[in-house]
């Protein structure tokens, strides 16, 4: 890859399976390419879903901001802006139909990671936030669930993150991570009183067997009770907080002024 003169800044793609929306994906940053631009994305399909994969996405940009952003909501449809990004994409040597590929695999992981013991607490001495549980997987191994809470009065919020940083894996399954118990610990000084609720929700293995909660979405109820189904009551992650000396000022700037070098 090459950008003259600003440079290259990063790469996004993302494969999914079309019947299942099952989707995997991968980063390249400036620093990952060689010095003379070459870049190699590894997709390991062991687990992956049988199937007819697709390009899902593509997000590319240099230094200059300049930018294609393709998305593929997979419902047959193309369009305007799809379109623009499609022939984007050609003359900087993407097709989006080179990516097309049929994954025939016996042994396939079709199911969501499973949780258990799960906690959500706060210390209002401390100001700490702590959520923990266990977690398995009966394949490809956890990837990652991430929570937003926020508390609909004051429109706080805040998001919980839990991945292979922060997962003390059982014995053995430190490469296949398929149990293991984690534990998120961080500190929330000026949340403002009201209650935290989760709104939005994400979690995924390592096949990307998703399960996705989304506050603007009109099937809530589908999605909260697949969490339910893979132990995760989204209604029990929930806490009160009472904090009348929470921070709540933007800053002040005085004597700001914007100059402009020779």
């Amino acid at each position: 890859i090459s950008d003259q003169p600003a440079g290259f800044n990063y790469l996004w793609l993302n494969l999914t399976e079309k019947q299942s929306g099952a989707s995997v994906s991968q980063w390249v940053d400036a620093y990952e390419t060689s010095a003379t631009g070459d870049f190699k994305l590894d997709f390991d399909f062991s687990y992956l879903r049988s199937g007819d994969w697709v390009l899902g996405g593509f997000d590319i940009s240099d230094q200059a901001n300049n930018y294609v952003s393709y998305w593929n909501d997979l419902d047959g449809n193309i369009g305007s802006w799809e379109q623009q990004q499609i022939d984007k994409l050609k003359t900087i040597g993407v097709d989006v139909e080179d990516f097309n590929i049929t994954v025939s695999n016996g042994n396939s992981d079709s199911s969501a990671p499973k949780f258990s013991n799960t906690q959500l607490s706060f210390d209002t001495q401390t100001s700490q936030l702590k959520f923990t549980g266990d977690l398995t997987d009966d394949r490809s191994g956890f990837d990652y669930l991430w929570l937003r809470l926020e508390d609909k009065t004051t429109n706080k919020s805040f998001w919980v993150d839990i991945d292979d940083w922060n997962t003390t894996w059982d014995s053995g399954e430190e490469t296949t991570r398929r149990s293991g118990s984690f534990e998120f610990t961080q500190r929330f000084a000026n949340l403002p009183s009201g209650t935290y609720e989760v709104t939005d929700a994400e979690v995924s293995d390592r096949a990307g067997n998703q399960i996705s909660f989304w506050r603007w979405d009109n099937d809530q109820d589908v999605a909260v009770q697949r969490f339910k189904n893979s132990g995760l009551d989204l209604s029990a992650l929930t806490f009160a907080l009472n904090n009348p000396n929470a921070d709540l000022a933007l800053p002040v700037f005085t004597g700001l002024t914007l100059s402009q070098g020779a």
